[in-house]
């Protein structure tokens, strides 16, 4: 196949972002877009590809015999949903994070990879393609920090969350889900337990603005992981993974580079 082409579920933020980068890759066309609101549906779409990419329903995106990958990124309860639905429209999918706010909807997309193995499904986190925090699993796989005990995590940014957020499961899986994901690939490892505690001191409106949690994994490792929406230097993250043998840490107060000790 010469050309990929591909469809974009859902024009949010996200959805624009994705829309944007299928428009300025090569080998990929932006064919359809899929959009609660039609209009502005047109209006982006008319943008970015000059009227070459027309509007649909999800439900023709998902199904539509010229699109050969669809990226969903509508609200996060809809996609297991969508998510369902494209694989068995014959779609290779990239799915925004998180995959699914509920257990049974993670469930839900699984059941639907495993039914259809010839289409590539692939979750959005794109920490695990960031040359960083390459660079730093790998320092860890070979064992250049020994065995690897506890990551510490902080994600810290400066804006409430919109009127949507709801729907999108919320400012732990909104934010903190590339955390938690970092944390289970870092330690090669799934979360058993978790304890947590947050306030809503700046924004009342906010289900959490700042929040500490800590998590348990199957084999003994431990995670500690701070989020917050009330950043007062704007977007700051930070990482640092502790073993046996040293640690290896992304970020801290500069923000770039990374150290070891």
């Amino acid at each position: 196949m010469s050309e990929l082409r591909v469809g974009v579920a859902g024009l949010g933020e996200m959805g624009v972002i994705h829309a944007r980068n299928v428009c300025a890759a090569e080998g990929m066309r932006l064919v359809a877009v899929a959009v609660a609101r039609r209009e502005r549906g047109r209006r982006i779409a008319g943008e970015l590809a000059g009227g070459e990419t027309r509007v649909v329903s999800y439900e023709r995106l998902f199904t539509a015999d010229d699109v050969d990958a669809v990226v969903i990124a509508t609200r996060t309860t809809d996609h297991a949903e969508h998510a369902a639905a494209a694989l068995a429209g014959g779609k290779h999918v990239l799915l925004e994070k998180p995959g699914a706010h509920t257990l049974a909807a993670h469930a839900l997309i699984s059941s639907a990879a495993a039914a259809h193995p010839t289409r590539v499904l692939q979750l959005a986190y794109m920490r695990r393609f960031d040359p960083l925090f390459v660079d730093v699993r790998r320092m860890v796989a070979r064992g250049a920090v020994g065995t690897p005990l506890v990551v510490h995590s902080s994600a810290r940014e400066d804006y409430p969350p919109g009127e949507d957020s709801a729907a999108l499961g919320g400012t732990v899986l909104d934010i903190g889900v590339h955390d938690l994901d970092t944390a289970c690939w870092f330690l090669d490892d799934v979360p058993v337990r978790v304890h947590a505690v947050s306030q809503t001191l700046v924004d009342r409106g906010c289900d959490v603005d700042n929040l500490v949690m800590s998590v348990a994994f199957a084999r003994g490792g431990a995670a500690a992981i701070d989020i917050s929406r009330t950043s007062a230097v704007g977007h700051d993250m930070r990482l640092e993974v502790v073993g046996t043998a040293g640690s290896v840490s992304i970020g801290g107060p500069s923000g770039e580079g990374r150290s070891r000790c």
